[in-house]
């Protein structure tokens, strides 16, 4: 079916541009309108990094720097760590045994009870006491917290102690772990034992504490029991006095005598009996642990012997002598032997002792237990004696006997007071110190790795960061996302940076053909142009740009050339008459221009430099004016482009910027259409905007921007299709395979030439 003639036309799009084939282009005005993009491309943003690489390797730099110099001087820390093992030992002062087990923590409050007590600065206070004990290692601990603070404040171990000192609780058991950090290894090491030393001995002066109150509680119940046999006693004497008369003879009196004899015999022998069995048992109690001979040095009843503690003596200054000599000899040296071979023969001797003092305590007791036997026999047979003849008087009977029970238990509660005094003496703490703090050989801080890789990352963070802080407050066109999202224009074209050209060369850069880069930009604007019907039948086309130095005249020139070079029939002007520069950049010497011509002073056969370039002719400025506005609103100006269009196919109009000068604004009236010319990084956006918001209230169409100057790293990334070396051989071969596209254009089917022409004659028959 042929197409509904009154239906809108499709739109199409060219390079990413939407076009309707209509007339509306450009700022407002449809046409060349850009797919929506709201929001950077990939490209666009490793642009910007791109450009601002350097930023980012100072950024970096910066922060690795200080990393690497933080690492160097951070001075090096060691952490020493010792572990205990806490346990409850049970307080209860008359229990079934004869000694006191630890036993396990009530449960996890007590536990975390225990440990803020070693969190405490009660327990940090005890480790700087004995820190100031030792003059020499208390200067040596505070040595490297000297000169940090005020000069006439003194610096005390106190607040260092407790706040390099660590308390770390071990889950799911009775185990904390104390760590502390120093300069010093052996000091970290030495202090760090200090803590655990002091809670230990905490633990046990509280467990000390309560065996006094328990001991104290003793004394209260034996003198209590002490009264109750005293009047027990004052009734036995009552009873017996009473009862005189019942036949109570003198071998009655002896047996009873007999009986008491005996019985104290017995108390006396039992108390015997169950101290050496107490001792007996502490000995096997301490030959289970780790050490079970030195372990009995522990026990007073052992340590107390005059030979071991001679020898105890003897065996400490020997140790000392060998630790001495280590200090300034070898093992194999013969005083190192010799004192070695007789730290030996103490240590032997030692054992001997404390063998023969365990040996003696196991005769005894086995001494004591059977004469307890044996006064526990004579006690019964005396009894049995004494209760055959008090058959009838059990009344008496009864009382003697509770009198006897009440007495033992008597017995029985001084014992346990001494059991516990002894107990007291040879108390050990709750608290186990099962690995002791070491002198570490490699420091935990600074971590090097740790830093360094810290150091690059916020290195790289930081510059990236900077990077695009900078971007963002960057205010200048640079993209081709500045140009479509924030002048809201279509890029018709961009032309590469050209170094190492002067400005002649620059000019004429299509027509030398030395860069095929630029060239195929300039070729790209003008197939872009040609695709829309309205920039296609334009013949009247201005160059205009925000700033002086855009390269505005670059872009007139070469655009002109390249509609030349493509068979058009072009004519530039030069309509900057404050800063001509095209008849400059061109090198025309031609005294006369477009000033002469609108001010009646020459013809324009004469003020035309006709054939620069195979259809393409100049019309200079012909100098300077301070009041452009003028000639531009003179009607033989106007009248100038009206005849120029019956001639030229297209007329390039170069015009001063607008943001200096509104010298443009009176030449849009006149012209098919407007394009904008934007030098990369150069102009900002804000500025271009209020620009290009003149243009389009002009009411001309624009159709589009040319940006020029753009860095070519810049443009291989946005159009790396020709600007590649790739594209490069594909242009030199196909220079020589195909023709001039001059030759395979048809000329325009009117008169060329204009030096015979009379412009009034046109103007009349035009009239006519």
């Amino acid at each position: 079916m042929d197409p509904d003639p009154q239906q809108e036309p499709q739109k199409t799009s060219y390079r990413g541009y939407k076009y309707d084939g209509g007339y509306n282009y450009g700022y407002n005005y449809g046409g060349y309108e850009p797919e929506t993009h709201e929001h950077r491309s990939f490209k666009d943003y490793v642009i910007i990094f791109r450009e601002r690489f350097w930023l980012f390797l100072f950024c970096f730099a910066i922060i690795v720097t200080g990393a690497l110099l933080y690492t160097l001087k951070k001075p090096k820390l060691y952490k020493s760590v010792s572990q205990i093992n806490l346990a409850r030992v049970n307080s209860t002062p008359i229990d079934t045994g004869n000694e006191k087990s630890p036993e396990s923590m009530f449960g996890h409050e007590e536990f975390v009870s225990l440990t803020k007590i070693l969190e405490s600065p009660t327990i940090t206070a005890m480790v700087e006491k004995r820190l100031q004990a030792k003059e020499a290692l208390y200067n040596a601990f505070l040595e490297p917290f000297q000169g940090g603070g005020d000069e006439n404040e003194p610096i005390i171990a106190f607040p260092v102690l407790h706040e390099y000192r660590s308390i770390i609780p071990t889950r799911l058991s009775w185990n904390v772990r104390i760590e502390f950090v120093h300069q010093d290894p052996e000091i970290a090491a030495s202090v760090v034992n200090l803590f655990a030393q002091c809670f230990r001995d905490y633990q046990l002066g509280r467990s000390t504490e309560r065996s006094i109150q328990d001991i104290a509680k003793l004394e209260t119940e034996v003198q209590e029991q002490q009264e109750k046999v005293s009047k027990l006693e004052q009734q036995a004497v009552q009873y017996k006095t009473k009862f005189r008369g019942l036949g109570l003879d003198n071998n009655e009196n002896i047996l009873l005598q007999e009986l008491a004899l005996v019985k104290k015999r017995l108390i006396e022998k039992k108390d015997g009996y169950t101290v050496m069995q107490l001792r007996w048992q502490q000995i096997l109690a301490f030959e289970k642990t780790s050490n079970p001979l030195f372990g009995l040095l522990d026990l007073t009843s052992i340590s107390s012997s005059t030979h071991v503690s001679s020898l105890m003596t003897r065996f400490s200054q020997r140790k000392e002598e060998v630790g001495l000599l280590q200090s300034r000899y070898r093992n194999k040296h013969p005083k190192m032997i010799q004192a070695n071979q007789a730290l030996a023969q103490t240590e032997k001797e030692l054992k001997d002792a404390i063998t023969h003092a365990r040996n003696k305590a196991f005769a005894d007791f086995q001494l004591t237990e059977i004469n307890y036997n044996d006064a526990l026999g004579s006690v019964t047979q005396k009894e049995q004696e004494y209760n055959d003849l008090e058959k009838n008087r059990e009344e008496y009977g009864g009382l003697t006997r509770q009198l006897d029970l009440e007495r033992k238990f008597l017995e029985h509660l001084k014992v346990l007071m001494s059991q516990e005094s002894v107990r007291t003496d040879t108390r050990e703490s709750s608290v186990n110190i099962f690995q002791e703090g070491v002198a570490p050989t490699e420091p935990f801080s600074p971590n090097i790795i740790l830093n360094m890789a810290m150091g690059i990352l916020l290195g790289s963070a930081f510059g990236i960061f900077m990077v695009f802080f900078t971007a963002f407050i960057d205010n200048r066109v640079k993209s081709p996302f500045d140009i479509e999202q924030v002048i809201k224009l279509p890029l018709i074209g961009v032309i590469p940076q050209i170094r190492k050209k002067d400005s002649f060369e620059k000019a004429r850069i299509i027509e030398s053909a030395k860069d095929h880069h630029v060239k195929e930009a300039f070729r790209s604007i003008f197939s872009t142009l040609g695709v829309n019907d309205a920039s296609k039948e334009a013949q009247v086309i201005l160059n205009t740009s925000t700033i002086p130095g855009e390269g505005k005249s670059f872009v007139s020139t070469n655009l002109a050339f390249t509609f030349a070079e493509s068979g058009y029939k072009v004519i530039l002007l030069d309509c900057d008459l404050r800063l001509p520069n095209v008849a400059k950049s061109l090198k025309i010497e031609h005294d006369s221009g477009l000033l002469d011509y609108i001010q009646n002073e020459a013809n324009l056969e004469d003020v035309i430099e006709q054939e620069v370039f195979p259809n393409l002719d100049i019309l200079a400025a012909g100098g300077r004016s301070r009041t452009p506005m003028t000639v531009f609103n003179n009607a033989n100006f106007s009248a100038l482009i009206e005849d120029l269009r019956q001639y030229y196919d297209k007329i390039i109009i170069d015009s001063p910027p607008l943001a200096a000068v509104s010298d443009a604004l009176n030449i849009i009236p006149l012209v098919d259409g407007i394009i904008f010319v934007v030098k990369y990084n150069t102009v900002k956006r804000n500025t271009a905007t209020t620009t290009v918001r003149k243009l389009s209230e002009a009411g001309k169409p624009i159709f589009g921007v040319v940006l020029n100057n753009m860095k070519s790293k810049a443009a291989e990334y946005y159009y790396s299709e020709y600007y590649t070396g790739h594209y490069k051989s594909y242009y030199a071969a196909r220079e020589d395979a195909t023709p001039s596209p001059i030759a395979s254009r048809q000329p325009r089917q009117k008169p060329r030439a204009v030096k015979n022409i009379n412009l009034g004659e046109q103007s009349g028959e035009a009239q006519a």
